[in-house]
């Protein structure tokens, strides 16, 4: 059909002109090419850049369905999706070699070209070598080129490992090593028993945690724990460490008062002090507690106390007072043999018959005999004993004073030196020592000087006469308020200050062996001390026998 009819046409303004343009194909119909496309294949040219499609002759245009090889296009697949092989709007192939689907990246694989699609390649494996952006040396990470080194996520250069985190025992450690590599790993040890054996899992390289110590053994008496070395503990709640818990904690409780160490079941029952309400120490109130004792005041500690004195009531003796010591004795007034006729002399007390136990023979001739003074009513013992027996009958009292030695009330004469009297003859000098005995009177160790003592001459002196008479330390006819009938104490000399001591007197423990078996803490001779610097030497000198 030439121009010219095609314009005639138009101008004729035939019926077929808007219809022959293919609504589905999307190409632009030429309303003056319609009769020359009647009968021509798809593809035929009708005109510049006009094909006929469906015997109508329309724009050759990408998409409508027919490949217009003259026109460029290499494919026509109908859908507007790239990189399937046929590329919108220009209808090309996406590719027709595998240079054209080369993205440059190494780590992501070598893609090729099959049927004119970019099909993606293998990828080379973590570690491979390739050139990161920079053109630096890197190895693949995935499909990403990364640098060398414990991070990166590559296992590479010896690593066991790489996590690419800094999380601690997970499997890999922050130095790309395993966390552990064997079933027993010394690694997973965290040191406690409490927390079970932990093992290594070796899938994962990571330590498993073990089974956790069961320390409950069921008893509300004890609180358990777990000790990482020891393993459980089941300790008893006591709070007063007495061996016993609370009656609170239930049933397995038997302590009546856990804030008192002197109360539990079976403790001795503990005398209270007056005034204090008593304590059921044995948590059995049918046990009663001792009564607290009354204690009267003994200055010259003899065991007896002068009516009057200073009492208290205690549980245990008081401790010593101005010099006094204490007694249970009580001094009643209607009683003579419970009072004593003088609290400064432990040689006179009620019942002392230690003074003069027998009428003894001298070789001048028997010891005087006392006479009974007119008006008196005495027996053998007031003749024997005088003052010392306290039964006011004989040289005991002058009202309420004691007569001295050498007067009495009925001016007779009285031995006062007897136990001297009685003393061994023919007494040679030898050593002394100390030694420490232990007195059940005072229930305490005491120290005393041993070596020979008495007269030096075959007899004693008679009344009012002297002689040699030899000792050790200080000689003393009693001791701590006991009497020693015939054998006077011989105690020794003791130095408190000053540099001498050490060096003239023996450093002595007066104690039990434990205790003297102790470092010495304290310095000898001050209060409460048991060492102390003694020294027992013998004294010779001219004694009287005296006689009042």
């Amino acid at each position: 059909m030439s121009l010219a009819l095609a314009l005639g046409l138009v101008g004729c303004g035939g019926d077929g002109g808007d219809t022959d343009a293919g609504s589905d194909s999307g190409a632009e119909v030429d309303a003056g090419g319609g009769a020359d496309c009647a009968g021509q294949a798809d593809g035929t040219s009708c005109g510049s850049g006009l094909i006929c499609l469906a015997e109508s002759c329309v724009t050759s245009a990408c998409g409508d369905g027919f490949v217009d090889e003259a026109g460029g296009e290499e494919c026509e697949d109908g859908n507007d999706v790239a990189f399937d092989g046929c590329e919108p709007g220009t209808c090309t192939f996406t590719c027709v070699d595998d240079a054209a689907c080369d993205d440059g990246f190494a780590c992501n694989g070598v893609e090729a070209c099959e049927d004119h699609v970019c099909a993606p390649g293998e990828l080379p494996g973590d570690g491979t070598a390739c050139e990161q952006p920079d053109g630096s040396a890197g190895l693949c990470r995935g499909t990403e080129c990364v640098g060398a080194g414990c991070g990166n996520g590559v296992t590479d250069g010896g690593e066991d490992c790489d996590d690419m985190n800094m999380i601690s025992g997970d499997g890999c450690e922050n130095d790309c090593t395993y966390s552990c590599d064997s079933p027993m790993d010394p690694r997973c040890d965290d040191g406690s028993v409490c927390t079970g054996v932990e093992t290594c899992d070796l899938a994962t390289h990571a330590c498993m945690p073990g089974t956790i110590l069961d320390c409950d053994d069921g008893s509300a008496c004890t609180a358990d724990s777990c000790d990482p070395v020891m393993g459980c503990s089941n300790d008893l709640i006591d709070m007063d460490m007495d061996g016993f818990a609370d009656v609170a904690l239930g049933a397995c409780g038997t302590d009546c008062d856990d804030t008192n160490d002197q109360v539990y079941p079976g403790a001795t029952e503990l005398c209270e002090p007056p005034g204090m309400t008593p304590i059921d120490n044995d948590c059995d109130p049918a046990t009663p507690n001792p009564s607290a004792s009354f204690w009267f005041l003994d200055c010259d500690e003899d065991g007896y106390s002068v009516p009057g004195a200073v009492m208290q009531e205690r549980c245990e003796m008081p401790a010593p007072t101005g010099g006094c010591g204490w007694t249970q004795r009580i001094p009643n007034p209607g009683d003579l043999a419970s009072v004593d006729c003088n609290d400064t002399r432990d040689d006179m007390y009620p019942g002392n018959t230690t003074m003069y136990p027998v009428a003894p023979a001298t070789s001048g001739g028997s010891h005087p005999t006392l006479s009974c003074p007119s008006g008196l009513s005495c027996t053998n013992n007031d003749t024997r004993y005088g003052g010392h027996d306290c039964d006011n009958a004989y040289g005991d009292t002058n009202g309420s004073s004691f007569f001295p030695p050498g007067l009495d009330s009925d001016g007779q004469a009285e031995w006062t030196d007897f136990s001297t009297y009685q003393s061994p003859t023919n007494v040679t000098s030898n050593s002394c020592s100390i030694a420490v005995t232990y007195n059940t009177f005072l229930r305490s160790y005491q120290a005393s000087c041993s070596g020979n003592r008495g007269w030096t001459a075959s007899n004693p002196p008679s009344c009012g006469g002297t002689g040699s008479y030899t000792y050790c330390g200080v000689e003393r006819a009693y001791s701590s308020g006991f009497i020693i009938a015939g054998s006077p104490i011989q105690t020794p000399t003791e130095c408190t200050t000053g540099s001498l001591c050490s060096l003239l007197y023996t450093l002595t423990c007066v104690g039990s062996p434990t205790d003297c078996s102790r470092p010495r803490t304290c310095t000898p001779g001050s209060r409460g001390c048991i060492w102390h610097y003694y020294r027992c030497a013998r004294t010779t000198e001219t004694r009287p026998m005296r006689c009042r």
